[in-house]
């Protein structure tokens, strides 16, 4: 059956630790594709800008990239190689005219935008999109997160594919395994075994069209696996 505009799909996470919190965000870099839209909502401190963090440095391939809080500026651009992405903080907004006045209205073409607290322009958003709601649980650790990740529209099918992948992962007993595309300045986790980094790469082939995380001249994880 194909999907309608309000059709959504979501899935919720623990997140115990902030590694945790950047391995989704890995998860959802290996999701987007260009032109998407990805909210992050939550409270201050819920670990929204490092979860946006992460994702801009996972996909500019590198880990040491400076990676400012765009509190103050409200937008900052980073041409990265698959795509232009725009980090959006709305905190400070004074209202939508802002946003037209800050070139909101003529981003790049096919440019990512991660935009941080959706609530304040909540009736401009369009209905496919992604978005990653964080919430504090203090009573469980002072660290501890949940997240919920939402797939509006003709997103939605593609939190579908990432909530099979990290289940498929987690069902391995090795949650903690590096996620998607080879690189060699994003170190890998010590722990990832090879029989589960294999069984990620097929899942990960299988379970959706190849991305163009498989294109940066490595082979496909259909090739490499399935």
């Amino acid at each position: 059956m194909a999907l309608t505009k309000s059709e959504t799909s979501s899935f919720s996470v623990a997140l115990p630790d902030e590694h945790a919190t950047r391995r989704l965000a890995i998860d959802i870099a290996n999701t987007v594709e260009p032109g998407d839209l990805v909210t992050l909502s939550g409270d201050l401190g819920a670990g929204k800008t490092t979860l946006a963090r992460t994702l801009i440095r996972y996909l500019a391939d590198d880990p040491a990239l400076e990676v400012p809080s765009p509190t103050f500026t409200l937008m900052q651009l980073y041409e990265l190689p698959q795509f232009p992405l725009v980090h959006v903080d709305l905190y400070r907004l004074s209202g939508p005219a802002e946003l037209a006045e800050l070139g909101f209205d003529d981003l790049p073409e096919r440019a990512v935008v991660l935009l941080e607290w959706p609530d304040r322009v909540d009736h401009l958003l369009p209905p496919d999109r992604f978005d990653v709601s964080l919430t504090l649980a203090p009573k469980l650790k002072l660290e501890f997160r949940h997240a919920r990740i939402t797939g509006y529209g003709a997103l939605a099918p593609r939190v579908n594919r990432m909530a099979a992948v990290r289940h498929f992962i987690a069902a391995l007993g090795n949650e903690v395994a590096h996620r998607g595309r080879a690189s060699t300045a994003w170190p890998r986790c010590a722990t990832s075994l090879p029989r589960a980094a294999t069984a990620r790469r097929c899942a990960r082939g299988c379970a959706q069209t190849p991305r163009r995380a498989h294109m940066s001249g490595s082979r496909s994880a259909t090739s490499a696996c399935c």
